[in-house]
């Protein structure tokens, strides 16, 4: 049912269907995305142990992703991406073959919670434009098969974990627009990746737009940006404010 123009609920008894391996409702590109499938996903859907793939991408539906879509056991490919869901982020999650999640562009909030960095067999993690805070936890280097990492606009802080390193297949690293600081790792240069965005993110130097190098030396006095006030990173790469010195006084860097 994919590339549709389907409208209304997906209705409950849809988890009847417990030989379904996969699912497909998604809404036409060039169709209006409010047009397409409404309300909440049916709780329902946890019947389909033998599910694995469920792709609800860009449809209307709200509401939380039930605690019983985190349990499908055998799932590949979990996409939920340009919809209105919100609420946090499970806790509870069970999806022990999941390869590729993607459920970008809703509405949560909370924090990256650290059972996805327990899911082992990802390849694809998606987690852009979903509200989402805090700091990236370092537990992120579990993902040893990760492929592809889109934290893009979020608000996340804190530093860009150095146990990214760890990750040896990633090719596309994508963390543009949040709030991250610190020095760019040296791990992160140590990747063969094909794509690197750190852009807006103005405490990092040089704003996170294209890193000129990785190494920490060379990043102490580059320019960073403090609520668009122009600042440098200092010697604990920490983005700050240079005193103004006044015509004929002596600068007092304390």
């Amino acid at each position: 049912l994919q590339l549709n123009n389907i409208k209304g609920e997906l209705p409950k008894e849809i988890g009847d269907l417990d030989m379904l391996v996969s699912l497909f409702v998604n809404h036409e590109p060039t169709s209006d995305r409010n047009g397409g499938l409404s309300g909440i996903i049916p709780p329902e859907l946890g019947n389909l142990k033998n599910l694995k793939i469920l792709d609800l991408f860009r449809n209307d539906l709200t509401g939380n992703i039930p605690k019983e879509i985190w349990s499908l056991e055998n799932l590949l490919e979990l996409r939920l991406n340009e919809n209105n869901l919100s609420g946090e982020i499970s806790e509870d999650i069970s999806l022990k073959q999941i390869e590729s999640l993607n459920i970008g562009n809703n509405n949560f909030f909370g924090i990256i919670p650290d059972a996805i960095f327990e899911l082992k067999t990802l390849r694809n993690l998606s987690l852009f434009s979903t509200n989402l805070s805090g700091e990236i936890s370092k537990e992120i280097g579990n993902l040893t098969n990760l492929e592809s990492l889109y934290l893009l606009r979020n608000n996340l802080t804190g530093a860009i974990p150095l146990e990214i390193g760890n990750l040896k297949k990633l090719e596309i690293l994508n963390l543009s627009y949040n709030d991250l600081s610190g020095c760019i790792p040296n791990s992160i240069c140590n990747l063969s990746l094909r794509e690197i965005n750190l852009e807006s993110n103005s405490l990092l130097p040089w704003l996170g737009s294209s890193p000129e190098t990785c190494a920490k030396e060379e990043q102490i006095g580059a320019p960073c940006q403090i609520n668009g006030q122009d600042a440098i990173i200092n010697d604990n790469c920490e983005c700050e404010i240079q005193p103004q010195c006044k015509i004929g006084e002596a600068c007092d860097d304390n």
